[in-house]
């Protein structure tokens, strides 16, 4: 099952490779808000495969739309993926049998990102591919648990769970960490997490550099609804948690950039910045070649979840910091 809007191009591999596998008895894919060439697309390809269903739904975000989806399925246990993650063969069904038996579970398969022969990742796509890295190792060392950090994408659930708790959290407005909110909301209700790296499949990340700042955005307008949503769990937010591990000078310049109207302009001044500093470390052999990009993203974080602070608790992320789109 998949919750798609926008991206028509990603849809036929991604729909013949999980249809590939004899096992799968139907993949539900919901279109989530007007797309004609998504919907255009599916009903080609479902026209020669009983077993692709096409639902398309008010706009309403990727795990609203996916609540959707789990409600049409006429299977026990629902594998939901992302419309830019391709499952390795067998890689679906291998999550049933994890199911077998067992209710409460929450099923996690491993989504490094893949890029295609030839290809130069943007910067964007480089720090996701780190920053998920770092996730499945903090989860292999025992640091942080499956649902305290859930990170969807290639994930199962039995289709009664999923009814009960309920994906889309209609309380929670943040964009952004929607999956975070769901898998604190799941440990909440005596669920089970569990990271299984064999259940593989690639995640075909793209992001240009303007994508890269808007998500960033979204970002740090999603850490204040999540602080808010779970005060049980988390502490009130604080802006310095956001530049709490950067040298002192760092911190300032964040500070005072994200601060201002003018915050978007310097991140998007050092994403253009990105290439001439690549070059420069790759000439003298030192340095951080991703630096900028990284400084971008911090001040979109600050500026972002600044302007949420000062909305009233319960309104969503401040206009700019991009929509309901699937973040994955």
């Amino acid at each position: 099952m998949l919750a798609t809007v926008g991206r028509p191009e990603r849809l036929e591999p991604l729909v013949r490779t999980v249809l590939a596998d004899p096992g799968v008895l139907e993949l539900v894919v919901v279109v989530d808000g007007p797309d004609g060439a998504s919907i255009a697309v599916l009903d080609e390809l479902a026209a020669g495969e009983p077993r692709l269903r096409v639902l398309a739904v008010e706009r309403g975000g990727q795990l609203a739309a996916l609540d959707a989806g789990v409600q049409a399925s006429g299977a026990d246990v629902v594998v939901l993926l992302d419309d830019d993650v391709l499952p390795a063969d067998g890689g679906v069904v291998a999550h049933l049998r994890h199911h077998q038996g067992a209710a409460g579970l929450v099923v996690v398969g491993s989504m490094p990102v893949e890029v295609p022969d030839g290809a130069v990742p943007s910067r964007g796509t480089r720090l996701y591919a780190t920053d998920y890295r770092k996730h499945v190792e903090s989860i292999r060392r025992g640091d942080v648990g499956v649902l305290e950090a859930l990170w969807t994408g290639n994930w199962s659930m039995r289709r009664a769970d999923c009814l009960r708790v309920g994906l889309a959290n209609p309380a929670f407005p943040g964009h952004y960490h929607a999956d975070w909110d769901l898998g604190l909301r799941l440990a909440d209700a005596g669920f089970t997490g569990r990271f299984d790296p064999t259940l593989g499949a690639v995640h075909l990340h793209r992001r240009t550099d303007a994508e890269f700042l808007r998500d960033s955005a979204r970002q740090g307008a999603g850490r204040v609804a999540l602080h808010r949503a779970h005060p049980e769990r988390l502490p009130p937010f604080r802006l310095p948690q956001l530049v709490a591990t950067l040298p002192r000078p760092l911190r300032l310049f964040v500070a005072a950039c994200g601060s201002t109207p003018a915050g978007p302009a310097v991140a998007r001044a050092l994403m253009r910045l990105g290439e001439p500093w690549e070059r420069a470390t790759a000439r003298i052999g030192r340095g951080d070649p991703l630096a900028p990009a990284k400084v971008a993203r911090r001040i979109m974080h600050w500026h972002a979840a600044r302007r949420a602070l000062a909305a009233p608790p319960g309104v969503g992320a401040p206009a700019g910091t991009g929509g309901a789109a699937p973040t994955g």
